[in-house]
């Protein structure tokens, strides 16, 4: 005769959580211990007929501590703090990239930092003039 076995679908999230360097483990006062984050932060793209828009969520990071870079047509944006208390050591990362278009003037993105959302502003090419060669012949 055989035996059943009862299927637990959670038990392997079970064993994970209960091994795992939970997030906020921070909140407890281990002495030397240190935490470290990959954050995962919230971006809001939009566009007009003039710019692209993006609009990325870093509470907590100050100005010194993001960078904005772009490497051929590639715009990316990392971010990495790190702070400290008598005895927790805890720090943040994250890098975001964006392919650009051709029609995008990658030298003249801006970007701003204001109350905890960074706005890169990323402007279209203009559209060069074509000359009117053109022109009307007389008939003698």
């Amino acid at each position: 005769m055989g035996y059943l076995t009862l299927y637990n679908p959670f038990r392997d999230i079970e064993r994970y959580m209960s091994s795992a360097a939970l997030p906020w483990e921070w909140l407890w006062d281990e002495p030397s211990s240190t935490t470290s984050l990959t954050y995962d932060n919230k971006v809001d793209i939009t566009k007009d007929n003039e710019n692209v828009y993006i609009r990325v969520l870093v509470p907590e990071f100050v100005k010194d501590e993001l960078t904005i870079s772009v490497e051929g047509n590639t715009l990316t944006i990392n971010g990495k703090f790190s702070k400290e208390s008598k005895n927790r050591a805890f720090s943040k990362e994250f890098t975001r990239s964006w392919a650009l278009s051709e029609n995008q003037d990658a030298s003249k993105i801006t970007s701003k930092l204001e109350n905890g959302v960074l706005t890169v502003t990323v402007p279209y090419k203009t559209p060069e003039k074509k000359l009117d060669n053109r022109r009307l012949i007389s008939i003698e």
